[in-house]
C-alpha cells in the first residue's frame, strides 16, 4: 500500500472514530435540551429524532482533514466554506431560518471556494461536444453546480436524515474512479507568487 492509501485510510478511520464517540453524547444532549425533530409528511422517521447528528460528522470530517490533509491547493478555502455552511445548518436546526438567509450562507461559502481558491469547472472534457468554458460561464456553472448539490443533499437529509450515507457512497465511488483513472492529470494546480 502506498503513502496516499495509508493517509486516506488513517483519515477515514479517524473521522469514523470521532463521529462514533461523539454521537452518544450528542443524542443525550439533544434529548436533554429537547432538540428533536418531530415526524411530519416529509420525513420517514416515525418517532422523535435528535437533530444534531451533523455535529458529530462535521467534527470527524474537520479534525481528519486538518490532521491528515495538506492545507494547500484550495483545501484551506474549502474548510472555510464548510465552516460557513455548518453554522448556517446548525442555526437552521436550532431555530429555523429563512430561505434567503440560507442562500446568503451558500453564496458566501461558494464564493470562498470559487473565487479565493479558484476552484471551478473549466471544461466539460468533450461531454455534449463542449470543451473549454469561457470564464464567465465557468464561474456561473460552478456556482449553480455547488449550490444545486448543496440543496439536493439538504433536501435528502430533510426526508430521512441519512444524507451522510448517500453522500459517502457517492464520494467514495467518485474518489475511487478519479484515483484509478489518474485524476491528478485532470487537475490544474496553481502556484501563487510569494509576496
Amino acid at each position: 500500500m502506498n503513502a496516499l492509501g495509508i493517509q486516506l485510510g488513517l483519515s477515514s478511520l479517524w473521522a469514523f472514530l470521532v463521529a462514533l464517540f461523539a454521537v452518544p453524547s450528542i443524542i443525550y444532549i439533544a434529548h436533554l435540551k429537547n432538540m428533536l425533530d418531530t415526524p411530519n409528511v416529509r420525513t420517514v422517521h416515525e418517532s422523535l429524532t435528535p437533530r444534531l447528528g451533523g455535529v458529530a460528522v462535521f467534527a470527524g470530517f474537520m479534525s481528519a482533514l486538518t490532521i491528515f490533509a495538506p492545507l494547500n491547493n484550495g483545501v484551506q478555502q474549502l474548510l472555510a466554506g464548510c465552516i460557513v455552511l455548518f453554522f448556517v445548518g446548525l442555526k437552521d436546526d436550532l431555530v429555523s431560518i429563512s430561505v434567503s438567509k440560507k442562500f446568503v450562507g451558500q453564496l458566501l461559502a461558494t464564493g470562498i471556494v470559487m473565487i479565493m481558491a479558484d476552484v471551478r469547472i473549466t471544461s466539460f472534457q468533450g461531454i455534449l461536444g463542449i470543451q473549454e468554458l469561457p470564464v464567465g460561464i465557468s464561474y456561473a456553472f460552478t456556482f449553480f453546480a455547488i449550490v444545486g448539490i448543496t440543496n439536493a443533499i439538504n433536501l435528502i437529509d430533510g426526508l430521512d436524515g441519512l444524507a451522510g450515507s448517500i453522500v459517502l457512497i457517492i464520494v467514495s465511488t467518485f474518489g475511487y474512479y478519479f484515483y484509478q483513472y489518474g485524476a491528478s492529470s485532470l487537475v490544474t494546480t496553481y502556484s501563487y507568487p510569494s509576496v
